[in-house]
């Protein structure tokens, strides 16, 4: 892919480089990356017009002499396979193992989820080698027909009320403005306590997404600022769209959701966030079924052998500048065998009961659980005598 950018432009963002690497706070401030310079871009023998940014959060973003990571529009009405707005990443900024941000989105595509586009190119600007970056599309309506899914709200999660993405442009449609009141309501119950997970997101999709980010020990999607949803008209319901699935833990520091909501040294809305997530029994039920299924070797052996091909032309392109970065896949394996050894681990010294009333045909006790695991009462046996069970716990 080939970026052609004039000089001045160029000297632009070189200029907004500096000033951004003068925050205290080791971020890109929104300021330095609202500011765009216009380029023209090649690839596959068609040129785009586009407007060029930098982009990312932190300073890892911005860090080499040249190689920074740009934020791409095409002006001219035309889309680079099908896709108007991407960005251009520095590798590394997406964890430490090259390969792990695509597994991540080729995971979530094979488990049914809304997906973004993500691959590699090498990058030449202005005929210089600028060597590997990570591409990956950018939210907005053509990434939603992507999925093969109807026009509906993208958001981002907030303790307060939602972020929507191009607000402006759902006020100016009436569909997407009574999809937006509604929703908006919904969020404040959820938030509030007043409805339960189950109620306003796809707990299937939400429990493979939460288990994908498990098995990628990738909890990092999860942090607040990074939380993103579809909102399906046809459902009713938020689904999930991941990204960013680098760990926050060590990985001598091994978690997992059920037994660590914290997500390492998180802050406390995050950890609010997730509390409230897991506070459905009904979701974490749902979690723990797709967690068991999914951490599992003959799954993920089916899904690497599915993608072996493209799985050897992205590594092939990333050793091309980095051969001997990490860029394998075995990582994974280690990791769903200490999800087993977790999950399969024995509780029940946590869960206690007591017999509150005993009535002729009825009883009534009183069910303690202390894990962090949802739990049924699958059977009842009192003196001898079995009872029915009337409602799971």
């Amino acid at each position: 892919l080939y970026i052609d950018i004039k000089a001045e432009n160029l000297q632009k963002l070189s200029y907004l480089r500096s000033e951004a690497l003068k925050n205290d706070g080791g971020t890109i401030l929104e300021k330095i990356k609202d500011e765009s310079v216009k380029g023209v871009i090649r690839y596959k023998n068609t040129k785009y017009k586009v407007k060029i940014s930098l982009t990312g959060q932190n300073f890892d973003h911005i860090a080499l002499a040249y190689k920074w990571s740009f934020r791409v529009k095409i002006t001219d009405g035309k889309t680079l396979n099908g896709i108007n707005k991407f960005t251009l990443l520095v590798p590394g900024t997406r964890g430490s193992n090259l390969l792990s941000e695509w597994i991540g989105h080729k995971l979530s595509k094979y488990l049914g989820l809304v997906t973004l586009r993500y691959n590699h190119k090498k990058i030449i600007v202005n005929g210089k080698d600028y060597g590997v970056y990570a591409f990956e599309e950018h939210f907005d309506k053509r990434m939603i027909e992507n999925n093969k899914l109807r026009e509906g709200l993208i958001v981002k999660a907030d303790l307060n009320s939602l972020q929507v993405y191009k607000m402006k442009e759902v006020v100016n449609n009436p569909n997407l403005k009574i999809q937006f009141d509604n929703l908006e309501l919904a969020w404040l119950a959820f938030i509030s306590g007043k409805i339960k997970t189950h109620k306003i997101f796809d707990i299937e999709k939400l429990a493979k997404y939460y288990a994908l980010s498990d098995v990628l020990n990738g909890q990092h999607t999860h942090y607040m600022g990074n939380e993103f949803y579809y909102f399906n008209p046809i459902t009713g319901l938020l689904e999930p769209i991941g990204r960013e699935w680098d760990a926050p833990n060590k990985d001598s520091d091994f978690k997992i959701f059920i037994e660590d909501y914290t997500l390492g040294d998180s802050d406390q809305k995050t950890v609010t966030y997730q509390k409230l997530i897991f506070s459905d029994a009904k979701f974490t039920m749902r979690y723990l079924d797709e967690l068991k299924r999914i951490a599992n070797r003959k799954f993920i052996n089916n899904f690497l052998n599915e993608i072996k091909d493209d799985t050897d032309l992205e590594r092939s392109i990333i050793y091309s500048e980095y051969p001997h970065m990490n860029a394998k896949t075995d990582f994974i394996f280690n990791q769903i065998d200490r999800i087993n050894q977790n999950i399969d681990q024995d509780y029940s010294h946590l869960i206690s009961s007591q017999v509150i009333n005993i009535y002729p045909e009825k009883l009534v006790i009183e069910v303690n659980n202390q894990s962090r695991n949802p739990i049924y009462v699958d059977s009842i046996s009192v003196e001898g005598k079995d009872y029915s069970v009337a409602k799971y716990v």
